[in-house]
């Protein structure tokens, strides 16, 4: 009888499997918590680009009729409007907390628009660090009129040319703006760790009571399973108490039977039994002779169709023996896909032209490569013994061939004929048994 034992090996399993759990969690969400702090930096940074890029582009084309009546430099002009844009709050802020932010405004012929600074200060300092030259308002009014039909001439010619933005922005670490995304994806990082560490507990807790409820209704369904193999073990020996005294009487009855056979082999000679010894070598020895009549019989069933084989087959001519020879060779080789009777290189020996040779071999081909545009002309009918295909080629020429019966349909070739061929092919097709 099987002792119940109750099996811990799973609760091991489940406290194993949560550690692992947590710390793929907690090893995804820091990976995730570095991928978004870099990526806003990188997004913020394009964001900024293409705003600043986008405002300076509309504040720049926004009054062409002040420019084209000569009252402003066109220079003059891109400049005010330029720190106009930088003087918003958001680019001012934005900056102060730590982005740097590069602007540069030219034509396309490379002539430098904005910024216009001092000799000594390099042109590639962030917005931030930049000391412009204090903006004018560009407007000139003690000009004569062809000084402002020159500036208008060079205005327009600006105009068209187009200007070109450099927009630069960088989000340095250790800045208020970038420490300031650390923070609330750090604080966003340690509110899901703490959620999540919560359902851990809460559902570890859960499972230990599913499995703590699970063991015991096992147990109980244990004792059941032993209680009930405990009932059928005292049927069986009841059972066996039962029958006991049927077996005892069988074997006194098989005792008997052990006796009277003694007593009948005790009358048995030993003549008789080499009787029976001879009469086994004899039977034995015309098995062995009706074995060997069979063999002989079945080679010479082989042979008999062999010939017959060979009289249906064509005979080659002498002189083309060779030219036969390579012509088998060649379609067994190249044709691995179909079978050949061996009449066939005959038959197409006995075309005797090699144009009709070619088409015939072109038409093989074809058929080796299961071409779906084969012309093939018909089944031939009156065949009981075979299914037989017909397959013309040339003008008059045609291949006989059949489906095998094996999963994939190989084909075989039959015969090679043509028109004036037609009658003998045929009686030939309706005596054909398939391959020998």
């Amino acid at each position: 009888m099987a002792s119940a034992s109750v099996d811990f090996s799973k609760d091991r399993e489940l406290t194993s499997y949560t550690r692992e759990f947590s710390f793929r969690f907690v090893t995804a969400a820091i990976v995730a918590f570095v991928l978004l702090y870099i990526f806003t930096l990188k997004g913020t940074e394009a964001l900024v680009r293409a705003r600043v890029s986008q405002t300076l582009r509309a504040a720049v084309i926004a009054d062409p009729e002040q420019l084209l009546s000569g009252r402003i430099r066109y220079d003059e002009f891109v400049n005010q409007r330029a720190h106009e844009v930088l003087a918003r709050l958001w680019i001012r802020t934005a900056t102060r907390l730590g982005l740097d932010l590069v602007v540069r405004v030219a034509t396309t012929q490379g002539e430098i628009l904005y910024p216009r600074l001092r000799e000594w200060f390099p042109s590639e300092l962030p917005v931030s660090q930049q000391t412009p030259l204090a903006p004018s308002t560009g407007v000139v009014s003690d000009l004569s009129s062809a000084d402002r039909n020159t500036i208008a001439r060079s205005n327009y010619r600006l105009m068209r040319e187009g200007i070109v933005l450099d927009v630069r922005a960088n989000i340095n670490n250790n800045t208020w703006l970038a420490n300031g995304f650390l923070l609330v994806y750090l604080l966003a990082l340690l509110q899901v760790l703490w959620i999540q560490a919560r359902r851990f507990v809460v559902r570890t807790e859960e499972e230990k009571l599913a499995l703590a409820e699970r063991l015991q209704r096992e147990k109980a369904q244990r004792v059941g399973q032993i209680e009930t193999e405990l009932s059928r073990v005292r049927s069986r020996l009841s059972d066996v108490s039962r029958h006991e005294g049927e077996q005892m009487s069988r074997i006194e009855a098989l005792e008997r039977e052990k006796r009277q056979l003694e007593e009948r082999l005790g009358g048995w000679s030993w003549e008789d039994a080499g009787e029976l010894e001879m009469e086994v070598e004899r039977l034995e020895s015309q098995l062995r002779e009706t074995q060997e009549e069979k063999t002989r019989q079945e080679e010479m069933i082989r042979e008999l169709s062999k010939r017959i084989q060979q009289r249906r087959t064509p005979n080659v001519p002498r002189g083309k023996a060779r030219e036969a020879e390579l012509l088998d060779r060649r379609l067994h080789t190249l044709y691995k896909n179909l079978d050949f009777d061996q009449r066939v290189t005959a038959d197409l020996i006995s075309l005797g032209d090699d144009e009709a040779l070619l088409r015939a071999e072109e038409a093989i081909k074809r058929l080796n490569d299961r071409d779906e545009n084969l012309p093939i002309r018909r089944k031939v009918g009156g065949l009981e013994r075979a299914n037989v295909f017909e397959l013309g080629f040339g003008a008059k020429g045609r291949i006989y061939y059949t489906h095998s019966h094996t999963e994939g349909g190989r084909m075989r070739i039959v015969l090679v004929g043509a028109k004036n061929t037609q009658e003998k092919d045929l009686a030939y097709l309706r005596r054909y048994r398939g391959p020998a």
